[in-house]
């Protein structure tokens, strides 16, 4: 990698969260700054960033509660300093990564081990860092002022790969550059949300996999299906109903952190005893928000599908509906993909809540399968996984951006991009011959 362009990454202004409080004068006093920021980010990996306090910050990081509001004036000023944390170690790092690169790689294949590099990272030791990230990014869709920021973010992130991607010598960098941060953003919250590990990662990125036949039997859904059912009459019916409502109401508006019995009856409208009568535990009723989410999503996809006619084999209109379909999950059904996606970040917290999440998600792929494989040159088994990844991961990144219009018009031409390089087998997360090279 040539050193000016080394430097054009390090220089180019990285956007930041403003951050209310007492600015650090002596070194001292950078360092337990600093301390605080790891603390939060290690604490949002753990809770959400609904689920700590001041307290809880400061006792992880080792220093007073007064240090904690002297350097910050408010809770999501700490999440600020999180954020900008986490943004200027992703921007370090990654303008490192073109030097490591061995040079009998393919241009492409390097660009792959590069992004692969970064997930298989979420599933080992960055772990708390991406889902920390993943958490502010979903966060920045409950608060306007965020928006914007998030939007500079994007940018910023987007001038990075595509400068990594020209340095490489991918054809058509900006493309490449916006389909991996698509995908890569998309396979980032599988992982997560199935805290996948290193094995499965470098299974997918080898093309040795098959998710949708390897996977299942590591999440049974038989082990609590039976008993998430609802009983009773209509009035119990309505009842269970308002309790999943109001619990969606909260993923949407706070975040799982904020999901208890208290806050839900409250909600409702409900006594106390209510969602604990319906419900034996929060787990239970995430499970069953979930569930009614994935349905909701999936009968709006068919009607999608169903409504265009569809002709088998037809990929001009595969793309049609699809940018249709993703439109209307951005603005009209965004708050409840939001709600989805909150569910999702819960289940790497909580493993009971994994085999509903890995429902919903072989479900969308295994249909990805079925649409692409009458379109398809050659076999792939990721191939349903990965088209999941670049629809997950191009609505996570354009809800956190505020669904400009701006990016949704853009939204047709990618589509045609990615999912005729998925059916044509040039796909950039596509290996070849089992290799990436």
């Amino acid at each position: 990698m040539t050193k000016h362009l080394v430097v054009e990454f390090m220089s180019d202004e990285m956007p930041s969260r403003p951050v209310r409080g007492r600015s650090a004068k002596q070194n001292r006093s950078q360092e337990t700054r600093e301390r605080i920021a790891a603390a939060a980010v290690d604490l949002i990996a753990e809770n959400g960033i609904s689920g700590f306090t001041h307290r809880d910050v400061a006792e992880r990081a080792g220093v007073s509660l007064a240090a904690t509001t002297y350097y910050f004036a408010g809770k999501f000023d700490i999440v600020a300093e999180a954020s900008n944390t986490n943004l200027r170690r992703y921007t370090e790092a990654i303008s490192r990564v073109p030097r490591r690169f061995s040079p009998t790689l393919s241009h492409i294949a390097a660009f792959r081990e590069f992004a692969f590099r970064l997930i298989r990272n979420a599933a080992g030791r960055h772990r708390a860092g991406q889902l920390a990230w993943a958490e502010i990014s979903i966060d920045a869709v409950r608060h306007p002022e965020s928006l914007a920021l998030a939007q500079e973010w994007t940018d910023h992130i987007f001038r990075l790969w595509s400068g990594i991607a020209m340095e490489l010598g991918v054809d058509h960098p900006e493309q490449a550059a916006r389909s991996t941060i698509d995908t890569v953003i998309g396979l980032l919250f599988v992982t997560l949300a199935l805290n996948l590990g290193t094995a499965e990662i470098d299974a997918i990125r080898s093309g040795e996999a098959n998710p949708l036949e390897d996977w299942p039997d590591c999440f049974p859904i038989s082990d609590f299906q039976n008993h998430l059912d609802g009983k009773g009459g209509r009035k119990a019916v309505q009842t269970r109903q308002k309790i999943i409502d109001a619990a969606i109401d909260i993923l949407i508006v706070e975040g799982p952190g904020a999901v208890n019995f208290r806050q839900i009856s409250k909600r409702a409208g409900l006594t106390p005893a209510a969602a604990t009568y319906h419900f034996k535990t929060v787990d239970d009723l995430l499970q069953v928000a979930q569930k009614q989410l994935f349905a909701e999503s999936k009968d709006r996809y068919r009607a999608g599908v169903s409504g265009g006619g569809q002709r088998h084999g037809d990929m001009d209109q595969l793309v049609d509906l699809t940018a249709v379909v993703f439109q209307r999950e951005a603005t009209e059904q965004g708050r409840r993909s939001l709600a989805t996606f909150a569910i999702w970040l819960e289940a790497a917290r909580r493993p009971e809540l994994r085999p509903m999440v890995w429902r919903a998600i072989s479900d969308q792929s295994l249909a990805w399968q079925r649409l692409l494989d009458p379109l398809s040159l050659a076999p792939s088994p990721t191939r349903g996984l990965l088209a999941q990844a670049v629809f997950v991961g191009k609505l996570v990144r354009i809800l956190s951006t505020g669904a400009l219009t701006a990016d949704l018009a853009k939204v047709r031409r990618e589509f045609a991009e990615d999912l005729s390089a998925l059916a044509d087998g040039t796909f950039w997360a596509i290996s070849k011959n089992g290799t990436n090279i």
